[in-house]
């Protein structure tokens, strides 16, 4: 479940404008709970959005992810027991959000 719901949110990541993941393939999940994400601030609808920035924008909104130190574009997200698909649901709403900085 926790690898579904993984595949679930990078395929959703990859929706948003602004947004990106390698892990959208069925294979790239397949024994993973971790999703990586890589935000684009020039097709992002808020330009100066950074992975920090992001990563205070989602706290504000319930979610938890973590900026990666390599890249200020990169994040990291983690599905697990206690992280449902309403739960992934509202996590891609919430970055829907964060990017546009509404």
């Amino acid at each position: 479940e926790d690898h579904a719901n993984a595949r679930r949110l990078a395929v959703g990541i990859c929706e948003i404008a602004g947004l990106s993941s390698s892990q959208a393939s069925p294979a790239a999940t397949a024994w993973t709970n971790l999703v990586y994400l890589r935000l684009d601030p020039e097709a992002a609808a808020d330009r100066r959005v950074d992975a920090a920035t992001l990563a205070e924008r989602l706290r504000a909104r319930g979610v938890l992810a973590s900026p990666l130190g390599r890249s200020p574009f990169d994040m990291r997200l983690v599905t697990h027991l206690d992280v449902t698909t309403s739960d992934v649901d509202r996590a891609l709403d919430a970055l829907r959000s964060a990017v546009d900085g509404t």
